[in-house]
């Protein structure tokens, strides 16, 4: 570990070797695999069902595109793509589903990886040399790509992104977020010439303004009472008089590269915000990272201004439009809200909370739940709220602090290096750990600010805020040690990767069983009825419905009027013999809501079970009548009408199944009997080997039982 205790040359040159980054993303990817090596049978979980499962828009890559598809949500059309195509080359196989999850999830490792080494090699970190009266950054500065990435790849609490298949939203859009800013820094870099403080061969330094570095070849510092003034300029001013003198490659602007480099962080910008909505802060975040490291000039704030105050126009224009001469401002309101059940203000201050609660997450990843029991808050001056919010804005205020911190020079701050950081590289440092923090809140904003939504609070909207914390917390480490204390921050890494990607595993080894999931989770939140419902659907798909019976009716200890309770209740009872047990839920679910197709599936599915046909037909043809493209309720009347030998309309039934859902091996498995009664064996054979090729040859009996809930 010899290059650990290196301070004579630029540290980040080591670190820069094609071997060491090769080697670097081998690791990376390792650990990814070794963390995520139990997930790929994890089955189809909460939402999953209603994402992947059983909706028609991912069965078929041509309807993403189509009107049923932009209707569905035009805003994730990205997302559900990437499903589709993992349907069509897998079917249901939740294997595929997982194995694409990691691969973004690895890929999204190694892009934290560019990230962090291009952030190294910004004019704001290569704009002086030591020679000219200037610290080195420390020697472990080339470390912070790969620590960042380790941690993110390892940490427990990308669970929920990875291994929640649908939560693939987030992850890819992360992917395509972390490749914007990446080609947007390297368009960036290469309009910028080589640090002012390389020599150029021939030239002398008078002639390109830069300080006389002959010194350097004889190994004496020969630096002038005013170069050494110089010498002392800010960051700030540095970078910002690389920018005044328009110091570009190749000295003739910026070149094909360059553009070729913004084209693709636009093409990335692109896929990411129609892959989530959480990549709209992404020019906010380009933004902070060209003032933070390329620094700030009069010329660019103007161009800035000019280009927000395009961009509010813009918005405004697109708000009347879509108001439709209505009132703009209500328009707006319900653009920006996923729910009307929770104020604006109850919103914000309740996420003053869940903020803290990510932090902790983030720093010890224990307690963790697929669904969280949170209260909402109503008030500033409630005790936790208060101590939450007054504990966010200290650390906006670190990094303000951080920020004009590592940007300064001097013998002011020269003698308080034992107090700050060891050297003025180091100090440089923390503006790595500035941008991380004011990246954490900034990416946060979306799901934790003023746009209401349901669910307060979800471990997968992590993912992306959690780069920017990683690089906060790494790089303030590595500015806080000095080359002798580098191997025990190396070896401390080492330990918490280590520890952070075997919990992973254990997290995993979770979300194997659902039973085991919904029942971790229900000890930690024992009053959330959501929690309860989904622990009675994974009892009830594993055959114990005595238990499923048991969590449905500890539901409505905490919820009477819930049609879908009532519904799954029902089907338990159906399915262990109570007959009339069952008929009194059904009915009891549909005075609740006469619009639930699947419990009048259910009810008719139960007049099959007695051999009342005829109710069982009219129930069917209202769930049909309800949703015309569900399979299940096509399958199912095709199956009333073959027990009833009416073969032309179940067969009829059956093909309507099949179009729907090509997939949907019981449809073809009735086709092929009704065939085969009619005495057309060709058919029969072709469409039961059809059957046969489909792992789902089976249907269940009775549906609504895997509906998400999260009350």
């Amino acid at each position: 570990m010899k290059w650990l205790d290196n301070k004579e040359s630029n540290p980040g040159s080591k670190w820069q070797q094609p071997a060491w980054v090769f080697l670097s993303l081998i690791l990376v990817a390792a650990v990814g695999i070794a963390a995520y090596s139990n997930s790929f049978a994890v089955p189809f979980t909460f939402d999953d069902e209603q994402a992947i499962a059983t909706n028609d828009i991912t069965k078929e890559i041509s309807r993403i595109f189509a009107g049923q598809g932009l209707h569905y949500n035009p805003r994730r059309i990205v997302g559900y793509l990437s499903l589709a195509l993992n349907y069509r080359y897998g079917g249901l196989d939740v294997t595929g589903y997982h194995v694409v999850n990691l691969v973004i999830h690895v890929a999204s490792a190694f892009l934290v990886y560019a990230v962090a080494a291009v952030t190294l090699k910004t004019p704001f970190f290569t704009r002086a040399s030591p020679t000219a009266g200037r610290d080195p950054l420390p020697s472990g500065a080339g470390l912070i790509p790969l620590i960042v990435s380790l941690l993110f790849v390892a940490h427990p609490i990308q669970t929920q992104a990875v291994t929640y298949i649908v939560q693939r939203f987030a992850s890819l859009a992360t992917l395509f977020y972390l490749a914007a800013v990446v080609c947007y820094a390297k368009g960036r870099m290469t309009s910028f010439a080589a640090p002012a403080w390389t020599a150029q061969p021939g030239v002398p330094a008078e002639a390109t303004g830069q300080p006389d570095l002959s010194a350097e070849t004889t190994g004496q510092e020969d630096v002038s009472a005013d170069a050494a003034g110089k010498a002392d300029l800010s960051a700030e001013a540095t970078v910002n008089d690389d920018l005044k003198t328009g110091n570009s490659a190749g000295g003739s602007g910026r070149s094909g590269v360059t553009w070729l480099w913004f084209l693709l962080a636009a093409l990335m910008s692109g896929l990411a915000i129609l892959t989530k909505e959480i990549a709209v802060t992404l020019p906010a975040a380009i933004l902070l990272y060209e003032c933070s490291f390329f620094g700030l000039t009069r010329k660019k704030l103007v161009r800035i201004c000019w280009i927000a105050a395009a961009g509010a126009v813009a918005c405004g224009l697109f708000l009347l439009a879509a108001s439709r001469g209505g009132n703009p401002f209500t328009t707006l309101d319900l653009m920006t809200r996923e729910t009307s059940d929770i104020s604006r203000a109850g919103y914000l201050l309740t996420q003053t909370t869940v903020v803290v609660r990510y932090i902790s997450l983030l720093f010890l990843p224990v307690n963790q739940q697929v669904v969280y029991d949170y209260p909402l808050r109503s008030s500033l001056f409630e005790f936790e709220v208060l101590l939450s919010s007054l504990l966010l804005c200290s650390l906006l205020a670190l990094s303000a602090w951080m920020y004009i911190l590592s940007g300064r020079s001097g013998e002011a701050f020269d003698k308080m290096r034992g107090l700050w950081v060891p050297t003025e590289g180091g100090r440089r440092l923390l503006r790595i750990s500035a941008f991380g923090l004011l990246w954490f809140f900034l990416t946060l904003s979306i799901e934790s600010g003023l746009i209401p939504i349901r669910d307060v609070i979800f471990e997968h909207r992590l993912y992306l805020p959690s780069t920017g914390f990683f690089l906060a917390v790494v790089a303030a480490a590595v500015a806080f040690v000095n080359a002798h204390q580098l191997r025990i921050l190396a070896a401390v890494a080492g330990v918490v990767v280590v520890t952070l990607a075997t919990a992973t595993y254990l997290r995993n080894e979770i979300w194997r069983e659902p039973v085991q999931l919904w029942r971790d989770n229900a000890d930690k939140a024992p009053s959330k009825v959501g929690v309860w419902q989904n622990l009675g659907v994974a009892l009830q798909r594993k055959g114990d419905y005595e238990g499923a019976i048991k969590a449905y009716k500890y539901c409505l200890l905490f919820k009477e009027i819930d049609p879908q309770i009532y519904n799954n209740l029902g089907a338990a009872y159906a399915s262990t013999g109570r007959i009339a047990d069952a008929a009194e839920m059904f009915r009891k679910s549909l005075r609740f809501n006469s619009l639930q197709w699947s419990t009048w599936l259910n009810l008719g599915s139960l007049n099959v079970m007695v051999g009342d046909y005829a109710s069982a037909e009219n129930e069917m043809k209202s769930a049909i009548s309800l949703a015309p493209q569900r399979v299940e309720v096509h399958f199912h009347m095709g199956d009333l009408y073959e027990r009833q030998r009416r073969y032309p309309e179940a067969e009829a039934k059956y093909r309507e199944a099949v179009a729907l859902d090509p997939s949907y091996g019981a449809a073809w498995k009735g086709l092929s009997d009704v065939c085969r009664t009619q005495g057309r064996s060709r058919e029969a054979l072709e469409y039961a080997n059809k059957a046969r090729a489909l792992e789902k040859s089976g249907a269940d009996i009775y549906y609504g039982v895997s509906t998400p809930v999260r009350k």
